[in-house]
């Protein structure tokens, strides 16, 4: 057992969108196997699709970045992007998709022992959660109390993020499920549903969560900034800003080896053993991809060339 630090930034909220998922899918078929021709690498690391080869690979593989939810004014993929993805026999994303149990993540998402928020809060900070879900968010008193006031924090934190996009948004993971299908190709989970919940239990405690929470609301203009900063970066395609975005915030120093460096390292056999078996298209948060432990870096220490190709 590890210590559970303490979250007390609101932006790390903000960061998960970049790390976690949370949509699902059924799987499909696979594709045969193709001989597909290796793209020439690209002079700059500014992209979010990655060509995989070598280390006794038939075919090569492709890791592309995500943005878990965007606005839909901002949505967009490559046509390089779709035609890896056709070419791909299966796509790898982070969440077991067939095994998903939606009773199982009900529960998990419920505070424990009956409780509700007021048992974490002060009369003040449930007052500024309560106004602020009833004058930002339009949610009635009632529902509120009897059913948003029993969630755990990153649930609610999840509500407030969904504002910001308004309500034209899109997600890269249901797309690209959506093409996949569309194809007969296979869809795979490299973890579960509830292995994702677990690691935000692991990070800190429900108190320290809800204090983050009551921050975030104090701190609205701020986050919303820090969050369109964000998706001008992804939309920049620089994966190593945007790792230095998430793991630069002071508190989020102390979680990075839950959220990001153990993760990835869990990751990489799987995707080894996946890439061994056919082209792979392997679309993950964009957090994942860059730093000294990002799947990049980890990938080339297992012998393979991962290259930046062209998204277009």
């Amino acid at each position: 057992m590890f210590c559970k630090p303490a979250i007390r930034s609101s932006k790390l909220f903000v960061a998960f969108i970049i790390v976690l998922v949370s949509s699902c899918k059924t799987a499909q078929k696979t594709n045969e196997s193709v001989s597909i021709e290796l793209d020439k690498a690209i002079d700059t690391d500014k992209t979010l699709l990655w060509q995989v080869s070598g280390h006794h690979l038939n075919s090569p593989s492709y890791l592309f970045g995500s943005i878990h939810v965007i606005s839909g004014e901002d949505f967009s993929i490559g046509n390089n992007v779709l035609k890896k993805l056709n070419q791909s026999q299966r796509l790898v994303i982070e969440m077991d998709l067939d095994n998903v149990n939606s009773i199982a993540v009900a529960k998990a998402s419920i505070l424990p022992d009956n409780k509700t928020v007021k048992d974490y809060l002060n009369d003040e900070d449930y007052l500024t959660l309560e106004t602020f879900f009833a004058e930002s968010l339009g949610t009635p008193l009632s529902l509120f109390k009897t059913a948003y006031a029993r969630l755990k924090p990153f649930f609610l934190q999840q509500m407030i993020y969904v504002r910001y996009l308004g309500n034209n948004t899109s997600s890269y993971e249901v797309e690209l499920m959506d093409l996949m299908k569309d194809h007969n190709g296979e869809i795979v989970g490299l973890e579960t549903l509830e292995e994702q919940l677990s690691f935000i239990d692991k990070m800190s405690s429900l108190e320290d969560q809800y204090q983050s929470l009551i921050k975030a609301i104090h701190e609205d203009d701020e986050q919303k900034k820090f969050l369109d900063t964000l998706i001008q970066t992804y939309q920049a395609k620089d994966i190593q800003k945007l790792y230095e975005m998430t793991v630069s915030q002071e508190d989020f120093k102390d979680i990075t080896n839950t959220l990001l460096d153990q993760r990835n390292i869990n990751w990489i056999p799987k995707i080894d053993s996946l890439m061994q078996k056919g082209t792979s298209f392997i679309a993950v948060g964009a957090g994942h991809l860059g730093g000294p432990t990002g799947l990049i870096s980890l990938l080339r220490k297992e012998g393979y060339n991962v290259e930046p190709i062209s998204m277009d």
